[in-house]
């Protein structure tokens, strides 16, 4: 009966150091946490809270849960969050710089449209008949 016990022992301390030691082998995502944080300020830097807020915010909230991760040492599982956080962040960093440029197109449509107008001596929105024909078909 001894002898058994002395097995099991053995077994559950095998599979104890075998537990630590997966535990161990996986390093914190260091790496990935920066690159998740350098993307979130680059999303920032490019008004991502004011054309992309949505992403941005996903982005964020994936990053919080990877620090969470981080904090309990669940490495892997932080730095899948950080990698998702990261490409959410990026998503929201093109996002805002394509609905950036849209509004500045239309910014400058709508200044060239008023200096069409100055320039041609109009005060107002030129009319709906553009052809220079007058009900003629």
């Amino acid at each position: 009966m001894a002898h058994l016990q002395t097995k099991i022992h053995v077994a559950l301390l095998g599979i104890g150091l075998a537990a630590l030691t997966g535990c161990v082998s996986i390093p914190p995502p260091k790496s990935a946490m920066t690159q998740a944080q350098q993307m979130l300020d680059a999303a920032r830097t490019v008004q991502a809270t004011v054309f992309a807020p949505l992403e941005l915010g996903e982005a964020q909230a994936k990053f919080n849960f990877a620090q969470q991760a981080l904090a309990k040492q669940a490495y892997e599982q932080a730095r899948m969050l950080a990698n998702e956080a990261e490409v959410t962040a990026e998503l929201a960093r093109s996002r805002s710089r394509l609905k950036n440029m849209q509004h500045k197109i239309q910014m400058q449509r709508t200044k060239n449209a008023r200096l069409r107008r100055e320039l041609l001596g109009q005060d107002s929105a030129p009319s709906p008949d553009t052809t220079g024909h007058r009900g003629e078909s």
